[in-house]
């Protein structure tokens, strides 16, 4: 039998809550599902990393993985006013940041939008006849997208246990690096057959 009073608790708790809470609610559900995509897209793109295939479906399809990864992150901390982890921190700054370096992740989120504007998403003119000059004026290293999703990882973990009283779990692998090496194990099968 349902506690009604936790009910009617819960439900007067939410109407003294913020106007955001129920797009804040919703932002962490949605990022949830992305940044486990992310973190797939990741594993698979550092298990094709540094690989030969003469598997032309393989060869694009590790390009396309590299760019999915890009764009996920781009999405995930666009500073605009898109449901992002850069809106959840304006809504609720301690509680975002809490246990992270927010200044590191601001430095990276500018770097990011940086290939996002003039080579990504956009093609620039200046950039035209040298498109690999972005990618090296931001500077990013793989090992900073690993540290980044990871980080994303933890927030955004804590706040959907936070909100709806269970960890997410749609993956048994619980680490990145556990999931790099399924999808290793998987590469080097698929571009042997």
């Amino acid at each position: 039998m349902p506690d009604y009073r936790a009910v009617r608790n819960m439900n007067e708790a939410n109407r003294k809550a913020p106007a955001h809470r129920a797009r804040f609610q919703s932002t962490v559900e949605r990022l949830i599902r992305e940044l486990q995509n992310l973190r797939g897209s990741f594993a698979a793109m550092c298990a094709a990393q540094g690989k030969y295939s003469s598997n032309l479906f393989i060869h694009v399809a590790a390009k396309a993985v590299q760019s999915d990864v890009l764009i996920r992150l781009i999405r995930f901390v666009d500073d605009g006013e898109a449901a992002s982890f850069w809106y959840l921190h304006r809504c609720e700054p301690r509680k975002v940041a809490e246990g992270i370096d927010i200044a590191k992740l601001q430095d990276f989120s500018r770097r990011l939008k940086l290939v996002r504007d003039k080579v990504f998403v956009h093609i620039e003119k200046d950039e035209m006849f040298d498109p690999e000059r972005a990618y090296k004026d931001a500077a990013i290293k793989v090992s900073e997208i690993e540290e980044t999703i990871e980080t994303l990882w933890a927030v955004i973990n804590r706040l959907y246990l936070e909100q709806s009283g269970k960890p997410f779990t749609n993956r048994p692998q619980s680490t990145l690096d556990s999931l790099i090496q399924d999808f290793t194990r998987d590469f080097t099968k698929l571009s042997s057959e």
